[in-house]
């Protein structure tokens, strides 16, 4: 893999209420990597790094030196891209802007906006541009930590490092550690109680964007807890986390139980399911048909794990490869997935091969359902962030030197492809997921909401 060094350029400026904010450029379909994709300024190195910042500043977008300031130099940044066969070596900078010009793009790009550094993870950035913003301007949970605080650093790498758990699992663990927040962070006032877990919240929901259920299950706590009047006492207030924090659980059990029960009444004697989701497993549980099909699932084998817990309980599987999902797709009743997110236009993010999987299935006439909890429905119609991808070692161990290996987690199955998503409200055409949907925007605004 070769290495490419290159800057990246973070501008600064203040907003009329005094908040930061941050530019970002979308790249041009001219560029040869990452069209489309949100950026800072950025190029690659071609003398002293510094030097090489001012120089594609005002390249991509006509400011001088005169016009802004240099605010932060970070440690440089490795960045894998394996599809690229390249290791990005990235040089952070962050400028402030100083004068009253704007940017005037160049042919790299073809807009630009000012967004909230917060907010970074949502837009579809070129890789890892949240990571390198956080070597020059760190967030309340990057630099020295106060008590609790330190958890939820703790809690956001674990989150971020964690391959074996779904976004059911990993949205339990998220108000697990909110409760242990609002319990443990010192504070003075309800108010600043309220300010510290609505940021402990944000950090724990960006940990991985591609779930978008770690957002909304951090959303629903802070608008339970943020409902007017706050308490006049900061016990009280943490008791209010304690018990929105249990209903976010409870609704969680709740609706899986009622996923399981609209489920039963779709399902075949036959059905082929991937990788793992504790959604389906509690389904199949429930309507324990007579035989469940499951793909092994690279690179981690997450259906030899499915299907090892189906024997333990007496329910009869069949492993497979993915490469037989076609010639057997004709002898399966029906395909029977979980969910990493929902888009709001009803299209699914989940396992890599869903989406192969799904195609299979129209192209023989097999129905293909989503068992998917509210939570996990977004907003957005857009994926909140690029695909995430892994370690090529996860592919293969020992590749031979220069050879590219990809390793995309997730994939995103387009509506029309999908016969129901069957929530606890019952099972629903994409076209119905409208409340839910509602649901997420709620969840969203409490998260972005001012302290």
């Amino acid at each position: 893999m070769r290495e490419r060094h290159v800057v990246t350029c973070f501008l600064l400026r203040t907003d009329p209420q005094g908040q930061d904010e941050v530019l970002i450029l979308r790249r041009s379909q001219a560029v040869g990597t990452y069209r489309g994709r949100w950026a800072a300024v950025s190029g690659s190195v071609e003398n002293e790094p510094l030097e090489q910042a001012y120089q594609e500043i005002r390249e991509e977008t006509a400011l001088t030196r005169q016009d802004v300031r240099l605010a932060g130099e970070g440690q440089p940044l490795e960045v894998p891209a394996p599809e690229l066969d390249t290791l990005w070596i990235v040089h952070p900078f962050l400028f402030r802007l100083i004068s009253e010009a704007g940017p005037t793009l160049d042919w790299e790009h073809t807009e630009a906006r000012w967004a909230s550094p917060r907010r970074l993870r949502r837009f579809r950035t070129v890789p890892m541009l949240a990571e390198a913003l956080e070597r020059v301007y760190p967030t309340r949970f990057a630099g020295e930590c106060r008590a609790g605080v330190s958890s939820i650093q703790q809690a956001v790498e674990g989150l971020r490092r964690d391959r074996r758990s779904g976004a059911s699992a990993l949205s339990r663990r998220v108000a697990e550690t909110l409760a242990e927040f609002a319990e443990q962070a010192p504070a003075s006032t309800p108010d600043e109680l309220m300010q510290g877990l609505r940021e402990a919240a944000r950090a724990l929901a960006e940990a991985r964007p591609s779930m978008r259920a770690l957002a909304n299950t951090a959303g629903q706590i802070v608008a339970v807890a943020a409902q007017p009047p706050l308490p006049a006492e900061v016990g009280d207030l943490r008791a209010r986390v304690t018990r929105a924090t249990r209903e976010v659980l409870e609704g969680w059990e709740a609706a899986a139980r009622a996923i399981a029960g609209h489920a039963r009444q779709l399902l075949p004697e036959t059905v082929l399911t991937y990788s793992y989701s504790s959604t389906v497993l509690t389904v199949l549980l429930e309507r324990r048909p007579r035989q469940v099909v499951v793909p092994e699932s690279r690179p981690l084998y997450e259906g030899r794990r499915l299907a090892s817990e189906l024997l333990e309980v007496g329910i009869a599987s069949t492993l497979i490869t993915e490469a037989q999902v076609g010639c057997l797709m004709s002898n399966i009743g029906a395909v029977l997935v979980g969910a990493d997110a929902v888009l709001a236009d009803g299209a699914v993010i989940n396992k890599a091969g869903t989406y192969l999987l799904a195609l299979a299935a129209h192209r023989e006439g097999v129905p293909f359902y989503v068992a998917c909890e509210g939570l996990k429905v977004c907003a957005e119609t857009e994926e909140p962030s690029p695909p995430e991808e892994k370690e090529r070692q996860e592919v293969w161990p020992e590749a031979p030197s220069g050879l590219a290996v990809r390793n995309v987690y997730f994939d995103r199955t387009p509506p029309d492809l999908i016969s129901a998503i069957i929530t606890e409200e019952g099972a629903l055409r994409p076209e119905e997921l409208g409340p839910l949907v509602e649901r997420a925007r709620r969840c969203q605004r409490a998260l972005e909401d001012a302290p």
